[in-house]
């Protein structure tokens, strides 16, 4: 279920590069990547999973391991 809500996650805000940014790849290597991006991804994290994110996390959520280590850390089982 977690997986599902990733996938519309990185649809929402990555749009095309979605896939691209599935594969692993760190967000920050996308074309479409920016500040407006990496602020509606935090936002998006946080609402889509009910988690208040702190500082040292939102700066690890910059790939599709780093958002996985982070809900682990939140009892998010992806």
């Amino acid at each position: 279920m977690s997986q599902n809500k990733i996938d519309e996650l990185l649809g929402s805000v990555f749009g095309e590069e979605s896939q691209e940014a599935a594969k692993g790849v760190v967000f920050t290597d996308l074309k479409c990547w920016d500040s407006l991006h990496y602020v509606q991804w935090v936002v998006g994290v946080q609402a889509t999973f009910r988690i208040e994110l702190t500082q040292p996390q939102i700066l690890r959520i910059t790939s599709l391991s780093g958002l996985k280590d982070v809900l682990k850390e939140h009892r998010i089982q992806v």
